[in-house]
């Protein structure tokens, strides 16, 4: 049986350490028999990749630029450009603070969709101003531009357990992307108003361009995150 060719890219720095080795562990034991992983390091300087480099961790640096924005775009189109450029079939992100179940790959792929996402929740138990919620989002219409949010949390969380459902976008968490639509878009940021993450504007571009995306709804991706407040150069 042959087995499509899939890289498994991973965007990290040093503010992620603190659960780094269960996300390696979990990224070197997925079930499926042909990914490599490749691990994109922005911290500002190289001591934390040096660490990652020493542990075996398939591991490449890039600047940091300005703003935690810029570093996770250049990153990911680091990424996107050895899917391009050595033969991958698949990208499949695995965000450094998420731990997916071993068959997350094989799991995806069985949709055959462009792109596949998974559920996880962004948020904080213990916050009031930022509870958890599930990373889903929509086109919404204000005024006369229409726009991409998150979903509302309370219809958020009515997707889980029904299985694969067509989705305007989610967060790129636990995401497998097929090479044809990398081929035709890069991924971006802006700094203008509203300010936007690369996910969200690459789930704008699929939109307007007639592409749809969809997520698997039927498990909820443990999610190791930190608080953004502590992101600096956000």
């Amino acid at each position: 049986m042959s087995y499509p060719k899939v890289l498994v890219g991973v965007v990290t720095y040093e503010g992620k350490d603190y659960v780094w080795d269960k996300v390696y562990k979990n990224l070197q034991n997925l079930s499926y028999p042909n990914y490599d992983i490749l691990v994109v390091d922005n911290t500002k300087d190289m001591k934390y990749y040096e660490k990652l480099k020493k542990q075996g961790v398939n591991v490449v640096h890039t600047k940091r630029g300005k703003t935690s924005r810029e570093a996770l775009t250049v990153s990911q189109n680091y990424i996107r450009d050895v899917v391009l450029n050595e033969g991958y079939d698949y990208l499949m992100f695995i965000e450094s603070d998420l731990v997916p179940p071993r068959d997350i790959i094989e799991r995806l792929m069985s949709h055959n969709r462009l792109v596949v996402g998974s559920m996880y929740y962004i948020g904080h138990h213990w916050s009031k101003k930022e509870p958890p919620r599930p990373c889903l989002f929509e086109t919404v219409k204000r005024g006369d531009t229409t726009r991409t949010e998150n979903i509302n949390p309370v219809r958020g969380w009515d997707y889980f357990g029904n299985g694969l459902q067509l989705i305007h976008g989610c967060g790129f968490g636990s995401t497998l992307i097929k090479r044809e639509i990398l081929e035709k878009f890069k991924f971006w940021y802006t700094l203008e108003p509203p300010i936007k993450h690369s996910d969200v504007l690459f789930y704008m571009d699929l939109h307007n361009a007639g592409y749809r995306a969809y997520v698997d709804t039927d498990i909820i991706v443990p999610h190791y995150n930190s608080n953004w407040g502590d992101v600096k150069d956000i």
